[in-house]
Protein backbone atom coordinates (compact mmCIF):
# COMPACT_ATOMS: atom_id res chain seq x y z
CA UNK A 1 0.00 0.00 0.00
CA UNK A 2 1.61 3.29 -1.39
CA UNK A 3 1.90 6.24 1.78
CA UNK A 4 0.21 9.21 0.69
CA UNK A 5 -0.27 12.44 1.80
CA UNK A 6 -2.70 12.43 4.68
CA UNK A 7 -3.46 16.03 3.94
CA UNK A 8 -4.00 16.13 0.76
CA UNK A 9 -7.89 16.00 -1.50
CA UNK A 10 -8.51 12.62 -2.31
CA UNK A 11 -7.97 13.67 -6.12
CA UNK A 12 -4.39 14.55 -5.09
CA UNK A 13 -4.38 11.40 -3.48
CA UNK A 14 -4.95 9.20 -6.03
CA UNK A 15 -2.39 11.12 -8.74
CA UNK A 16 0.45 11.18 -5.53
CA UNK A 17 0.09 7.26 -5.38
CA UNK A 18 -0.43 6.49 -9.15
CA UNK A 19 3.00 8.53 -9.59
CA UNK A 20 4.68 6.83 -6.55
CA UNK A 21 3.99 3.36 -8.27
CA UNK A 22 5.64 4.69 -11.42
CA UNK A 23 2.47 4.94 -13.63
CA UNK A 24 1.12 7.28 -16.03
CA UNK A 25 -2.46 8.07 -16.28
CA UNK A 26 -2.46 6.55 -19.89
CA UNK A 27 -1.04 3.19 -18.00
CA UNK A 28 -4.13 3.38 -15.28
CA UNK A 29 -6.62 4.23 -18.31
CA UNK A 30 -4.99 0.82 -20.33
CA UNK A 31 -5.44 -1.50 -17.10
CA UNK A 32 -9.07 -0.16 -15.64
CA UNK A 33 -10.95 0.51 -19.28
CA UNK A 34 -11.35 4.30 -18.24
CA UNK A 35 -11.32 6.63 -20.44
CA UNK A 36 -7.52 8.97 -19.71
CA UNK A 37 -10.00 12.19 -19.25
CA UNK A 38 -12.23 10.95 -16.62
CA UNK A 39 -9.06 9.75 -14.71
CA UNK A 40 -7.25 13.42 -15.20
CA UNK A 41 -10.66 14.69 -13.91
CA UNK A 42 -10.85 12.46 -10.59
CA UNK A 43 -7.50 13.44 -10.37
CA UNK A 44 -8.64 17.16 -10.14
CA UNK A 45 -11.58 16.68 -8.68
CA UNK A 46 -13.45 18.20 -11.39
CA UNK A 47 -16.86 16.56 -11.47
CA UNK A 48 -18.28 18.61 -14.30
CA UNK A 49 -16.21 16.12 -16.70
CA UNK A 50 -17.10 12.90 -15.48
CA UNK A 51 -20.69 11.45 -16.79
CA UNK A 52 -22.41 10.63 -13.62
CA UNK A 53 -22.71 10.20 -9.76
CA UNK A 54 -23.11 6.37 -10.20
CA UNK A 55 -20.30 6.07 -13.08
CA UNK A 56 -18.10 8.76 -11.09
CA UNK A 57 -18.10 6.91 -7.76
CA UNK A 58 -17.18 3.72 -9.40
CA UNK A 59 -14.42 4.61 -11.26
CA UNK A 60 -12.69 6.56 -7.80
CA UNK A 61 -13.11 3.10 -6.09
CA UNK A 62 -11.72 1.20 -8.73
CA UNK A 63 -8.86 3.56 -8.93
CA UNK A 64 -8.02 3.71 -5.45
CA UNK A 65 -8.25 -0.26 -5.54
CA UNK A 66 -5.90 -0.25 -8.00
CA UNK A 67 -3.44 1.85 -6.30
CA UNK A 68 -3.86 -0.33 -3.02
CA UNK A 69 -5.50 2.45 -1.29
CA UNK A 70 -8.46 2.02 1.07
CA UNK A 71 -11.31 2.80 -1.61
CA UNK A 72 -14.49 3.27 0.69
CA UNK A 73 -12.24 6.18 2.76
CA UNK A 74 -11.26 7.86 -0.38
CA UNK A 75 -14.52 7.51 -1.81
CA UNK A 76 -16.21 9.14 1.55
CA UNK A 77 -13.49 11.85 0.71
CA UNK A 78 -14.26 12.46 -2.72
CA UNK A 79 -17.89 13.16 -2.01
CA UNK A 80 -17.62 15.25 0.86
CA UNK A 81 -14.78 17.40 -0.86
CA UNK A 82 -16.82 17.41 -4.39
CA UNK A 83 -20.69 17.40 -3.20
CA UNK A 84 -20.56 14.31 -5.79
Amino acid sequence: MPIVDASLRAGSKLAQARELRGLTLDDVADRLHVRRDYLEALEAMNVKVLPGRAYALAYIRDYARFLGLDAAAIVEQFKSESAL
